[in-house]
């Protein structure tokens, strides 16, 4: 057996039996959750200051006092929030508004083509019959759930809200002591000789912040390319379609589907004279992403066996859902980095 298939069986069992605890003993979920509400603050303060430490080292190069760039980043930080809020946010749920409430006409559209189609060539057998009826009740209920979920997760945001207004006070903190923090660390763990604990740390945190400049890169440039290219093509809610096709694309392999195949089917539906070219504009986005943006913006401390993100997407999207699914490759890498390091503590 290769070392490579060895390596990978490794972290298959290691993600399994994961998920098994998880399922087998639920008072670990209650323990997880009531810990995350605690340290929540810190968490997001702490990764705001991980994401910006590099712009905040790149200003400091330029001669700019730290505290100063510190001031700049979190201003510009605040004008992006500014802006999302007031222009981003509200066209999104409007174009989703409008969808929702036009989705029995598309379902209606829907059956009429494909009726046409099978009605042109020959009529499905008994048991494949298409009951539209289902379809249309499956949608409306998964929408109602999807809107219900965001709405009692806007109520018990109120529950944190110490922790929100905390937050940005701690990531300007964490920023303007990032270093010491890291070197104290780094002396600590030297002093104490557990090199390969720093080490260890050392990788994870070069993995997670190529991930993360890869990711947040990938999504707004291709979120504003198909924006952009189905708007001049003229098709309904294309920023909202935009957005779908910049967000699923982080979901490895299978997420350029999903995002793609919504907005072809809807095209269909709704303007079936464009689907050629929005299939074309699909299909020139993932060419480019795939061929440029990613090896561009991603080095090879992200490089995953297929085999290994499919099943931790499957594993994480089963723990979290479409959250799972989306921070499904970090965290795989993270379980890899620290197998590694531990066979090759054993082994010195």
């Amino acid at each position: 057996m290769s070392k490579r298939l060895y390596k990978i069986i490794e972290i298959i069992g290691v993600l399994i039996i994961f998920l098994i605890i998880y399922r087998l003993f639920p008072f670990v979920n209650i323990i997880l959750k009531y810990i995350f509400k605690i340290i929540m603050p810190f968490l997001i303060a702490f990764s705001i200051a991980f994401i910006f430490e590099p712009f905040i080292v790149f200003l400091e190069k330029k001669k700019i006092n730290r505290k100063i760039a510190i001031g700049f980043i979190v201003g510009l930080f605040i004008l992006i929030l500014y802006l999302l809020i007031r222009f981003a946010i509200p066209l999104f749920i409007k174009q989703l508004g409008m969808l929702i409430e036009m989705l029995p006409d598309y379902l209606n559209r829907l059956e009429e083509i494909i009726q046409n189609i099978t009605n042109k060539f020959q009529k499905l057998p008994g048991n494949l019959h298409i009951d539209y009826d289902k379809i249309e009740s499956i949608l409306n209920e998964k929408l109602s759930k999807t809107i219900e979920t965001f709405t009692s997760t806007l109520q018990r945001s109120f529950s944190y809200i110490i922790q929100f207004l905390i937050t940005p006070i701690l990531a300007i903190y964490f920023l303007n002591d990032y270093q010491k923090i890291e070197q104290k660390i780094k002396d600590k763990l030297i002093n104490n000789k557990k090199i390969v604990l720093y080490d260890t740390l050392s990788e994870i945190k070069i993995a997670l912040r190529q991930y993360v400049k890869g990711v947040m890169l990938v999504m707004v440039i291709l979120t504003l390319a198909a924006s952009f290219c189905f708007l001049v093509v003229g098709i309904d809610y294309a920023f909202l379609f935009g957005v779908i096709i910049g967000i699923t694309d982080i979901i490895p392999y299978i997420g350029p589907y999903i995002g793609g195949a919504i907005v072809v089917i809807f095209t269909i539906v709704s303007n079936p004279s464009k689907v050629i070219i929005i299939l074309i504009i699909i299909i020139v986005l993932q060419f480019l992403e795939g061929n440029f943006l990613i090896p561009k913006v991603q080095s090879k401390t992200m490089k995953t066996h297929p085999i290994m993100v499919l099943l931790s997407v499957a594993i994480f999207g089963e723990l979290l859902g479409i959250f799972g699914m989306i921070i499904a490759v970090p965290l795989e890498k993270i379980v890899e980095i620290i197998i590694k390091s531990f066979i090759a503590y054993k082994k010195s």
